[in-house]
């Protein structure tokens, strides 16, 4: 509506600043991201966002914008839900979706068959770690906020498996810890 912050939300930001409180960017439009970095005088997170160029969900973040996020020195943790990071995945109906908002339930017809192999999300941390830095990149997982998960992934008892994925592809236990 506003075309990103309206004049109360960057006073919101400020104030949030003031109270030492982190400003989460997840779920906002990109002009509002950019409207955030540009009134946020403490670095910024994005607490469940993926990567854009990996796939092209508007949820997710575009290079740019991680690149400014990190330099804020803010992070981005990347989020396992497969409709924001798998390009394959089939989109639930718009009534699947109203009955979800509306009763916080999916429709069982609803959860397609297809399933999300872990090298998709572990292709978004991939990206994002080489974008911006482990220093940068978290695991946003939001096991409570979705209905499916990448195989191999469906709980946090997995995420062994996540940095076993990520050691294959060359980054070290080192640059892990920071993640």
């Amino acid at each position: 509506r506003h075309g990103g912050l309206s004049a109360f939300g960057r006073e919101v930001i400020r104030e949030l600043n003031r109270l030492g409180m982190m400003v989460d960017v997840s779920h906002v439009s990109d002009a509002t991201v950019r409207d955030v970095l540009e009134t946020s005088c403490a670095p910024i997170i994005a607490s469940h966002s993926s990567c854009r160029a990996v796939s092209p969900h508007r949820r997710n973040l575009s290079e740019d914008l991680m690149r400014e996020i990190a330099a804020t020195g803010g992070i981005v943790q990347i989020n396992f839900c497969p409709g924001f990071i798998d390009p394959g995945d089939p989109s639930p109906s718009p009534a699947a979706l109203n009955e979800f908002f509306s009763t916080g339930k999916m429709p069982d017809e609803a959860l397609p068959d297809h399933v999300t192999p872990l090298g998709v999300l572990v292709d978004h941390f991939d990206h994002a770690l080489r974008l911006i830095g482990p220093e940068h990149v978290g695991i946003g997982s939001d096991f409570d906020g979705v209905h499916v998960l990448p195989a191999g992934m469906e709980d946090c008892s997995k995420l062994p498996d996540l940095t076993a994925s990520l050691l294959e592809r060359g980054y070290s236990e080192f640059d892990l810890t920071k993640m």
